[in-house]
Order: C-alpha cells, then structure tokens, then sequence
C-alpha cells in the first residue's frame, strides 16, 4: 500500500530548513554608526565604572555650578531692585477751574516704610507780576487710591530776583528762576501708591494791587521730588546701590558654593576611609635582642606552676565497661589553687558486679 504525503508539512520542512535570509549593504551601512556609537559607549561606561563614585559627584557639582551663579546673579539684581531710590513726578497745573493753580498727580513705586524729604520744584518766569505777588501758599494732600487721608501739608514762599555779582555790561538777565519748596521731611507712606494734589497761589482773589492783575502764580514747569533720608544700613544700601547689589550676589554665591561642597565632598572621598582605617590592628613585633648588648641580657624564666595546676594535670584512670579510658583533666585558666577536690565518677554497682564475675 503506497504512503501518502502531506504536501503542508513538506512546506514547513522546507521554509524551517531555509537560511535566514541576509542583510543589504543599505541596511548594513545605515545600522553601523548607531553600533559604532553604542560600542563606544560600552567602552567608556565600563572605563569609567571604577571611578564612578568620584565622577558623578564631580559632574552634579559642575552642574549645579552654573545654576548657582545664575541664582547670585538675580540675587543680586533683586537688591539692587528693592533699594529705595529717590523719585520724581511732573506736575501740571491747571488755571482758571478755581482760585488757585492746582494739579492731580500719581506716586507709583515708592518703598512703604523708607521715609522720603518731599519738596515741590517751580520754575517760574522773572516777571514783575511774579515778584509783585509776594508770599503765596504751596498745598500738598496725600491720600491712598481708596481716597483715604494720608498727610496735609501747607507751606509759603516767595519769589525774589536774582541779584548778579558782576557787572551789568557783562551779565544778562535770567528769564527763569527756581524755587525749591520743602513740603514734608522724613515721611513714610505707608503704601506704595499714593495720590497727590498740589496747589499753589492765593485764594483771597485780590486784585487791587499794583496794576489790578489776577493774584495767579505763572509757572513755567513744576515738578513733586521725593528724596530719600539715609538712615542706618538702609541708608548706606541706598547711598551706593550698585555695590549693595554686587556685595549681597558674592555672599550669596559664596553661601551656595559652600552648601554643595559641603554635601558633595563626602561622597567623593568616601572610599578614602576604606584603605586608611582597618578593622583589626597587627599586633606590635616582639622586642629582638640586640646582639651589640654583649649578651648580658637573658631570656625570662619559665614561670612556675603551682602545686594546684600540677595536681590538676594527673590522670585519673576510669573503668567503664571492661575497657580502661585515660581522661585529662584540663587545668583552670586562673591557675590557681583551688580549695574543692576535682571531681570523680563513682563506679556503680553493676559495673561492680561485672568486673568481678569477670575476674
């Protein structure tokens, strides 16, 4: 009877006995580079494996270093942020909407509790309207954006001419003249936004003096300046700002650079300790006699035992069973004497018995 194959399996025989089929050249150049650079990696990890708890450290260091200095350096521009410097705030009056020039400004940015010298420049035409004024009123009103009430302040002042040294063929008349009015001395805001009015001139309307002019102050240009009081380190801060600034960015780099040495340094000389400090210590070498001594030096005596240790070195013969067993008795580690005899085993009587039927 003939057999029948299956022509499946003779499939699978002949795919399973097929060789893997080969990589192009393409293929092969293309997967080089990535092999080549893994290999190198390989290479260099297993260099510097030893070395790696030196190395690790080392490179968080350098890399915390960068970090650091960038963190001194906004440090630094912080301070030289916070430090009070002194402002000034344009002011323009507005005439003829009441009895006296007025003017509404904001004070933005100032230091809450630095106090400041606040004082009101004009500059005013020389006139001979402005020197016939005589004393006028300078007003100034604090309050809080919420309006509420910070500081009132009124001042006077006066506008007198300029009197020239030299002669008047060679001088020439000054057209402007600046006047400096301090409104208050050593003031704290409280907050760092405030409102200001200002006011200046007389409120009495008076016109019949002098030629029947308004009883207005002309100004050319007017300025509210806030100067800051130096007073203790605040004052010295904000007397050199700059070096403030880079002094405070060094301590704080310093401070840092300190911190992470003192957390990296251990780990990198950890393994030092493991060559230096060894866990049991050799024993000191026994002294050698010196042969240029002339042999005058003898060696030490046996020590001498006592009756006690030599009595306890006997041997003591012990019948057990018809067969005889030597048994040592092993001396005390004192070495001394003891008062108690050393211990015997009594024979039974079986055994008795025994030795004696065998006799």
């Amino acid at each position: 009877m003939a057999s029948v194959t299956d022509p499946s399996s003779s499939r699978q025989r002949t795919t399973s006995d097929e060789p893997p089929p080969r990589r192009g050249i393409v293929s092969t150049i293309l997967y080089a580079p990535p092999r080549l650079l893994f290999a190198l990696l390989y290479r260099a990890a297993a260099f510097l494996q030893p070395y790696a708890s030196q190395i690790i450290p080392i490179f968080i260091c350098l890399l915390l270093v960068p970090l650091v200095i960038s963190l001194s350096l906004y440090a630094g521009w912080v301070v030289w942020r916070s430090v009070p410097s002194a402002w000034q705030v344009p002011i323009d009056f507005q005439y003829g909407d009441g009895a006296s020039p007025y003017s509404q400004a904001t004070i933005a940015g100032v230091a809450s509790h630095q106090p400041y010298d606040i004082s009101l420049r004009l500059s005013v035409p020389a006139t001979e309207a402005n020197f016939g004024l005589g004393n006028f009123m300078a007003a100034l009103e604090l309050t809080t954006p919420s309006n509420k009430s910070i500081a009132s302040v009124r001042r006077s002042a006066i506008i007198l001419p300029s009197s020239s040294t030299t002669l008047f063929i060679f001088s020439t008349p000054r057209k402007l003249i600046d006047l400096k009015i301090p409104l208050l001395d050593s003031f704290s805001f409280g907050t760092s936004k405030a409102m200001a009015r200002v006011e200046v001139g007389r409120r009495d309307l008076w016109k019949t003096l002098g030629r029947g002019e308004g009883r207005e102050l002309s100004v050319y240009s007017a300025s509210l300046v806030g100067g800051v009081r130096h007073s203790g380190i605040k004052g010295l801060v904000s007397r050199f700002p700059l070096l403030s600034a880079v002094v405070a960015s060094t301590i704080f780099l310093f401070v840092c650079l300190l911190v992470v040495t003192s957390c990296i340094l251990p780990t990198v000389f950890a393994n030092d300790g493991e060559y230096t400090n060894t866990p049991h210590e050799l024993p000191p070498p026994k002294p050698d006699l010196d042969p240029s001594s002339g042999g005058d030096e003898k060696p030490p005596k046996p020590r001498r035992r006592s009756r006690g240790a030599r009595s306890s070195m006997r041997r003591v013969a012990v019948k057990r069973e018809g067969f005889e067993e030597d048994v040592q008795l092993v001396p005390s580690s004192s070495g001394q004497r003891t008062s108690s005899p050393p211990l015997r085993r009594r024979r039974s009587r079986v055994e008795g018995g025994l030795s004696d039927s065998d006799v």
